[in-house]
């Protein structure tokens, strides 16, 4: 794939140098992609994946001092942390998206 994929960083600060046209078609792509989250974890399986994963990360604190490398564990657990957020952030742009039509 090229950097000019839609969903490469490399464009992502440019996006007042887009036409408007352009910047419609980024969003409806970024609204779809956001719907694909919603219907996979709106599902039941997908909500227990969801909890599940939860559970494991966002739930629990990223950073304990009894680690060995308390520094490296917690910004790996951050990481970790910061999918979850990303998934449950997609599901919401589609709800809301919804609730504008």
């Amino acid at each position: 794939m090229s950097d000019n994929h839609p969903f490469f960083w490399s464009g992502v600060d440019d996006q007042e140098d887009l036409s408007s046209q352009q910047q419609l078609i980024n969003r409806q792509n970024q609204l779809a992609i956001s719907n694909q989250f919603a219907k996979c974890f709106n599902t039941a399986a997908g909500k227990a994946v969801l909890a599940k994963l939860e559970s494991m990360t966002i739930k629990i604190p990223s950073w304990t001092p009894e680690h060995q490398n308390p520094l490296e564990f917690g910004l790996m657990r951050e990481g970790q942390n910061s999918l979850v957020w990303h998934i449950k952030e997609r599901i919401e742009e589609s709800l809301n998206a919804q609730k504008e039509i």
